[in-house]
């Protein structure tokens, strides 16, 4: 291997993408679907997850400061109070 090179860093990776979709917008898989319980911190104003797919479907996610989602796609979502599921 080349001295300049480096080698990807892949769970360094896994672990930022993790933060972002498991941490920050909340998302846990659930038999019924994908549940999201986001929490974004402050001076985030919102989080944009684009091509989340789902049971085969692809959509887009929007997160606002206020917890409020919305998607974009040909999916189904429902709100439980702070929780959000979407699904197929």
């Amino acid at each position: 291997m080349d001295d300049r090179a480096c080698a990807p860093f892949l769970t360094g990776a896994g672990g930022f993408l993790q933060f972002w979709l498991n941490g920050i917008a909340g998302i846990r898989l659930r038999e019924h679907g994908l549940q999201l319980t986001p929490h974004l911190p402050e001076g985030i104003d919102n989080l944009c997850i684009h091509g989340l797919q789902i049971g085969g479907k692809t959509c887009d996610v929007s997160i606002d400061a206020g917890g409020t989602v919305a998607v974009c796609g040909k999916v189904k979502l429902a709100q439980d109070g702070g929780n959000w599921t979407i699904s197929t």
